[in-house]
């Protein structure tokens, strides 16, 4: 045996009950369990601590971090080794041949990292992700903001028969190559253009593989109830298995939605549809600024939003555009104010990172909408922020649902620019808070919602499980004292409790520090089904 885990609690990925034993790996896979006789290379005692399958995050961002950070550190620290990516509407592939250079610029603003380069087939993108070596495994979604970008640009309307038919061929190569299924980010420019009967068309082409639509719905707080129900609408219409990202409700005057959302997916479940959910553990939700701006902004090109910006004139027009608003958004600026949106990310004025925009505005002497309008500007749209918008008592109810499965939703690179804790510490904060101090459900039932759950769903048949002949990809942890450290002032606080973390049999993550272990696979639908 290449390694025995010695008289570790084995919290197997099922939600069975815990149970002592040793585990030994060879050949990057698991070969016995229970009493194991025979020594391994490597000895571990792994007596008070757990040991599960690692962790999948159902809900990355690595379409536009893994090529700048390759490494997967900010995952693999936190006991991650595998990613559902291609979230939000959003993957560097595939491209329609005319894409515009404008609307690649409108992407390089809107999703971190992003603009490097796309391409033009979903086998090539991910064939290039195989290149880099990745340190976790991925797989994923095709974007829906780049099959209407590429085809259409940020036009704010229907497609033509032809360019409808040009985006389902797209998706339709994609999911022959093996793409998971289609994400939308209908907040986001240009999916936010969208309507219900284009996502219906495109939702049908996964359907015949037997993939998955998974949607950045297209309002999280006023409007949450119709969003839900188009997201319902697409489930029964195309008869495709549907994923609401990141379940929330913002502003506390909407709270009592939530439930009312959730009790619409159990109908919908009951009726035959198959939806799921997943949510991070935070009350502050992180996107693109460039989302919080009316949208008839985000259809002329970030060189006339600079200009429009950067004039007294345009900040007038655009107080009035959010303040007496005569288009349909979530509009957070008006509905939680200047004060609840934190910078997090912006280049060109890198002294409004880490500060609310309302604090900001102060110490420039500004209006809250001229300090607002003028980081837009300087930054010509490419701005990530931190919205205080929710509430953490949410996140227990939605937790404890069996619809339920964690994710981080995370941007991060490893370079100190400031992002959301999330990229970081997601899953010890889940198992650590929520788990363990909170108590929201058995332990064995939290690890299964990271682990068997997100593997079954997203079709991972070797993951998610501790069984002989699965991969040994694997996390060996103190339940008594995993825990998040970071915070929204210091997201790169590390993690407390996490022993080791293995990728393919071998340590990836020792007491916190990677070893440099690059492991990670890239699988395609085909693959998994």
């Amino acid at each position: 045996m290449d390694i025995v885990i010695r008289n570790a609690t084995i919290y197997d990925g099922s939600g069975a009950s815990a149970y002592v034993a040793d585990v030994a790996v060879k050949d990057g896979k698991i070969a016995a369990i229970g009493e194991v006789k025979e020594r391994g290379g490597e000895e571990i005692d792994g007596t008070g601590l757990a040991l599960a399958p690692c962790f999948i995050d159902a809900h990355s961002h690595a379409e536009s971090q893994v090529f700048a950070a390759p490494q997967r550190i900010c995952k693999l620290r936190q006991g991650i080794t595998a990613e559902v990516a291609g979230q939000c509407g959003w993957s560097r592939g595939p491209a329609d041949p005319g894409m515009t250079e404008e609307f690649r610029n409108y992407m390089a603003a809107s999703e971190w990292g992003m603009p490097e380069r796309v391409y033009g087939s979903f086998r090539e993108l991910m064939d290039a992700v195989a290149e880099v070596r990745p340190g976790a495994h991925q797989i994923s979604f095709v974007g829906h903001n780049i099959l209407r970008g590429s085809v259409m640009g940020t036009d704010d309307r229907s497609p033509t028969a032809e360019e409808l038919e040009r985006m389902k061929a797209l998706l339709e190569s994609a999911m022959q190559q093996g793409a998971l299924g289609m994400s939308s980010g209908l907040v986001y420019a240009p999916g936010i253009y969208s309507d219900t009967e284009e996502l219906i068309e495109l939702a049908k082409v996964v359907a015949k593989h037997g993939g998955i639509y998974t949607t950045h719905i297209r309002d999280e707080a006023d409007r949450l109830i119709p969003a839900v129900e188009e997201a319902i609408r697409i489930a029964k219409e195309a008869q495709v298995r549907v994923n609401i990202s990141h379940m929330k409700v913002m502003y506390d005057k909407n709270r009592p939605l939530l439930r009312e959302a959730l009790r619409l997916i159990e109908t919908a479940n009951a009726g035959g549809c198959d939806i799921t959910f997943d949510v991070y553990p935070y009350a502050a939700c992180s996107a693109p600024i460039l989302s919080t701006l009316p949208p008839s902004y985000l259809t002329r090109g970030m060189d006339w939003l600079a200009e429009e910006l950067g004039t007294p004139e345009g900040v007038a027009r655009l107080e009035k555009a959010i303040m007496e608003p005569t288009e349909v958004w979530e509009n957070p600026l008006l509905n939680a104010g200047f004060d609840r949106d934190m910078i997090a990310t912006a280049p060109a004025t890198p002294d409004a990172a880490g500060k609310l925009i309302h604090d900001y505005a102060a110490e420039k002497g500004m209006s809250d909408v001229e300090a607002y309008a003028y980081i837009i500007a300087k930054n010509r749209g490419d701005v990530q922020d931190i919205r205080f918008l929710m509430n953490e008592e949410d996140l227990a109810m939605l937790y404890r649902h069996p619809l339920c499965m964690p994710g981080t939703d995370g941007l991060y690179i490893d370079d100190g620019e400031l992002s959301h804790p999330r990229g970081l510490a997601t899953f010890p904060r889940f198992l650590g808070r929520f788990i363990r101090e909170q108590k929201i459900l058995p332990r064995e039932e939290g690890i299964r919602k990271i682990t068997g759950l997100p593997a079954d769903r997203y079709g991972l048949k070797t993951k998610g499980y501790i069984r002989e002949g699965y991969d040994a990809d694997l996390v060996l942890f103190d339940f008594e004292k995993i825990i998040d450290r970071a915070t929204y002032a210091d997201p790169f606080l590390p993690n407390e409790g996490i022993e080791m973390v293995f990728v393919g049999g071998e340590a990836a993550v020792v007491r916190d520090v990677c070893t440099g272990v690059r492991n990670g696979k890239v699988y395609r639908r085909a693959d998994a089904y």
